[in-house]
C-alpha cells in the first residue's frame, strides 16, 4: 500500500497550493511586496510546528551492511529519474511560464493564483485515491501513464488560448496526474533497502530537480521564442521519457506490477 501512503503525504504537500496561490494573487493586487512577507511568516509557523511532531526511533536494526556507494543507488533509480523527468520538466516549465501565459491573455494576478489553487485542489483532494489506485494497476504504470497525460496536456494548451478553458484544463490535468508522484515514490522506495530510504529518495528527487531546472530555462527560453513552442516541449520530452525508461530498464513495469500489490 506504499502508493496509498505516499499519495496521502503528497496531497497534504500540495494542500498549500490550493490557499496560497489564491491569497498571494489577492494580495498582489493590492501591493506586491507584501506577498514575500506573507510567505516568510508562514514558513516561520510551519518551522515551528516541525518542532511538535514526536520523535520517532527507526524500529529497523541498521548498520548490518555497509552502505551502498552513491552510484550504486543512482544506478537502482536511474529508471524512475529518466520516467519521473517528464513530471520534472514539466513542473519546471510551468512555474516559468504558465504565469507569463495566462497574463499574455489578459489575466489578472488574483485569476493567475486562482488556476494554480484549482490545479492543486484534485491533487489534495484525490491524492490518497490516485495513490491507492497505482497500487492496484502498477506504479510503473500509473507513473508512465501520468508521463503521458502531461505530454497530452502540453500539446493542448499550446494550442488555446481562452483564458477559461485553460483553466478548466488546468483542474482536468490536476486530476489525471494525482497518481503520478506517490507512483514514483513508491518505486524509489522499494528499490532500497531499509536503510537506504533516505539516500535513494534523495538521489531521485537530485535527478527530478535537475529536470525542473532544464524545464525552468530550456520552456522559458523557448517561450520567448513563441509560447507555444515551450508547451510543445512538455510534449516531446514526455516521449522521450517514457520511451528512455524503457531502455534503461526493459523489465521495470513488470516487477512493479509485482511488488505493488505488497504492503
Amino acid at each position: 500500500h506504499r502508493g496509498r501512503a505516499f499519495g496521502m503525504l503528497r496531497a497534504s504537500d500540495w494542500a498549500g497550493l490550493v490557499l496560497g496561490p489564491a491569497i498571494g494573487g489577492l494580495v498582489a493586487s493590492f501591493r506586491l511586496d507584501a506577498v514575500f512577507a506573507v510567505g516568510a511568516a508562514v514558513c516561520v509557523g510551519a518551522t515551528a510546528l516541525l518542532t511538535l511532531l514526536p520523535r520517532v526511533d527507526s524500529r529497523e536494526r541498521l548498520g548490518l551492511e555497509p552502505p551502498r556507494r552513491p552510484l550504486t543507488i543512482l544506478r537502482s533509480v536511474l529508471p524512475f529519474i529518466v520516467l519521473g523527468s517528464a513530471m520534472g520538466y514539466t513542473i519546471g516549465a510551468y512555474d516559468t511560464v504558465w504565469s507569463l501565459y495566462l497574463t499574455r491573455q489578459g489575466a489578472t494576478p488574483a485569476l493567475v493564483g486562482l488556476s494554480f489553487t484549482l490545479f492543486s485542489v484534485p491533487l489534495v483532494l484525490l491524492g490518497t485515491a490516485g495513490g491507492a489506485w497505482s497500487d492496484r494497476i502498477g506504479h510503473w504504470r500509473a507513473a508512465t501513464f501520468t508521463a503521458l497525460m502531461y505530454g497530452v496536456f502540453g500539446v493542448v494548451y499550446a494550442f488555446v488560448t481562452n483564458l477559461p478553458a485553460l483553466v478548466l484544463l488546468s483542474v482536468a490535468e490536476g486530476a489525471l496526474v494525482v497518481a503520478g508522484n506517490p507512483a514514483l515514490t513508491a518505486l524509489v522506495s522499494r528499490s532500497a533497502p531499509a536503510d537506504e530510504q533516505a539516500r535513494a529518495q534523495g538521489v531521485f528527487r537530485i535527478g527530478i530537480t535537475g529536470s525542473q531546472i532544464l524545464g525552468a530555462l530550456l520552456g522559458g527560453a523557448l517561450f520567448g521564442v513563441a509560447p507555444a513552442l515551450s508547451f510543445l516541449s512538455i510534449a516531446a520530452l514526455a516521449v522521450v521519457a517514457v520511451a528512455a525508461s524503457r531502455l534503461v530498464q526493459p523489465a521495470a513495469p513488470e516487477r512493479s506490477v509485482a511488488v505493488s500489490a505488497q504492503p
